[in-house]
């Protein structure tokens, strides 16, 4: 069976990626202290969210921030 998000977890999920100016690694380990009772997102689920809401317009090797 494949486990999903919520869709209130991704918000969340998002929100904190932007707390952390976009890096995946630390957006992960601050979700899982956060909402220690959830399950917790890899780094590259984070990246593949962000990616799906902007329309792949990026990915984690080439995402600028400054270009959006």
């Amino acid at each position: 069976m494949l486990n999903t998000f919520s869709t209130e977890q991704y918000a969340d999920v998002l929100f904190i990626l932007g707390v952390f100016d976009d890096e995946s690694n630390a957006a992960s380990a601050e979700y899982q202290r956060w909402y220690s009772n959830r399950r917790i997102p890899n780094p590259r689920t984070i990246v593949r969210t962000f990616s799906t809401l902007i329309g792949n317009r990026f990915t984690s090797e080439c995402y600028n921030p400054e270009r959006v």
